[in-house]
């Protein structure tokens, strides 16, 4: 009897979600810790159920908008991915990963220009984003713009040297141009 009494205890602040259980009253970094696990796990699908409700509980969180984002791009839902990541940035114009998120959506969405702009922002708000940098030399690239992709890619790599896919697409760029 005790025991079914500490369940119903526990199961009583307990949400139940199909195959995860969240806890009420978590704070925002609990939602995002979990959701991550889950996402890091592969269960994209659960940890979009996570930042669901992280945005239904925390709608002011810049965070809990480019989280949501980020696994709608995994789940390839990219208009919902793309309207999250714009409600991110609209209620923190600063959260650079958003403005990076914003740009890789856009960028898979085939809007180059609007990926560029998306990256331009993220580097302007920290000026030491290798892979915004990185990522900005691939959408330069697909407009053709090799010379300026190419002095993104170097600029990925000046701030961090063991960045193998710089390189890479650094070498296809210079390929490209006949300079390899």
């Amino acid at each position: 009897m005790v025991k079914v009494r500490l369940l119903g205890a526990m199961l009583a602040g307990m949400l139940l979600v199909p195959g995860i259980a969240l806890a009420q009253g978590q704070s925002l970094d609990q939602l995002i810790e979990q959701g991550e696990r889950l996402r890091g796990q592969g269960d994209f699908r659960g940890a979009e159920q996570v930042f669901q409700r992280m945005v239904r509980e925390f709608p002011r969180s810049s965070r809990a908008f480019a989280n949501l984002c980020n696994v709608l791009d995994d789940l390839n839902r990219l208009d919902e991915a793309r309207r999250a990541c714009l409600r991110a940035v609209t209620i923190d114009d600063e959260n650079q990963w958003a403005h990076f998120l914003l740009g890789y959506v856009a960028r898979r969405q085939g809007n180059l220009y609007a990926a560029i702009a998306s990256y331009d922002r993220a580097i302007e708000l920290n000026p030491n984003y290798a892979i915004a940098y990185y990522n900005r030399g691939i959408a330069l690239s697909d407009q053709g713009e090799l010379e300026a992709a190419i002095a993104s890619y170097d600029r990925a790599i000046e701030l961090n040297p063991n960045y193998a896919k710089a390189y890479y697409n650094r070498g296809l760029a210079l390929r490209d141009q006949g300079k390899l």
